[in-house]
Order: structure tokens, then C-alpha cells, then sequence
């Protein structure tokens, strides 16, 4: 618990499109260790996977535009 506190702490000064960022690869991590583990089927997990390059994508997209 100590560790996932000092995370949140460190990760609260990072602007918002870092966090937004480190969420989507949390989820990344959640789905290729439930794929590794055979908890999900690997197309599943390929959906999945495609899906969040999507959003980080999109979430790229929007914070360049909000810069300008």
C-alpha cells in the first residue's frame, strides 16, 4: 500500500495528459498479465489492446490541441 500511495502522490504534479496516460497503461498491464495468466482469450485481449491505442491516441490528440 505504501508503494501505490507514493504513486498517487508523485503522479498528482504530472499534468493532466501524463496521468491520463499512465491510467491507459495500467489497463495495458491489467490486460497482457490476464492473457498472460489465461484469464482472458487472446483475441480478447487483442480487442482490448486495440482499443486502448485508440484512447491514448485520442487522449494525445485532444492534449496537443488544448496546447495550442
Amino acid at each position: 500500500m505504501s508503494l501505490a500511495e507514493a504513486v498517487y502522490v508523485a503522479t498528482r504534479r504530472l499534468p493532466t495528459e501524463e496521468r491520463f496516460g499512465l491510467s491507459i497503461r495500467e489497463l495495458e498491464t491489467h490486460v497482457m498479465l490476464a492473457e498472460r495468466l489465461r484469464v482472458i482469450p487472446d483475441d480478447i485481449a487483442s480487442g482490448l489492446m486495440a482499443q486502448l491505442a485508440e484512447v491514448g491516441r485520442l487522449i494525445t490528440g485532444l492534449a496537443k490541441s488544448l496546447k495550442r
